[in-house]
C-alpha cells in the first residue's frame, strides 16, 4: 500500500475498507474512494483471473458492484468528524 491508501480490515476479519485518496482532475481537490470488500481480498494486486472476472461482471451487468463510493474533502471530513463523536 502506498501513502494516499488506507487498508482498514474488520474485527471480525472477513471484511475490509480500502480507502483511496485522489485528486480531482478537473477541479484539483482531494478526493476519497472507499471500497468495501468481502474475505478473500487482502490489499493485494488482482490476478488476472480476479480481473476477467470483474470486466465481464461490468460487460454483462452494465455496472460495477455497488460496494464503492466516492467523497469529496468536504464529505470526507463530515465522515471524519462522525466516526470521531
Amino acid at each position: 500500500m502506498d501513502q494516499n491508501q488506507l487498508f482498514v480490515e474488520c474485527d471480525c476479519h472477513s471484511h475490509a475498507i480500502v480507502v483511496d485518496k485522489m485528486k480531482d482532475e478537473t477541479y484539483g481537490e482531494d478526493e476519497y474512494c472507499l471500497a468495501f470488500f468481502d474475505r478473500g481480498y487482502d490489499g493485494r494486486v488482482l490476478s488476472f483471473k480476479d480481473r476477467l472476472r470483474w470486466c465481464w461482471h461490468l460487460l454483462r451487468y452494465g455496472h460495477p458492484w455497488t460496494d464503492s463510493i466516492i467523497l469529496d474533502r468536504h464529505k470526507a471530513k463530515r465522515l471524519g468528524e462522525f466516526l470521531s463523536k
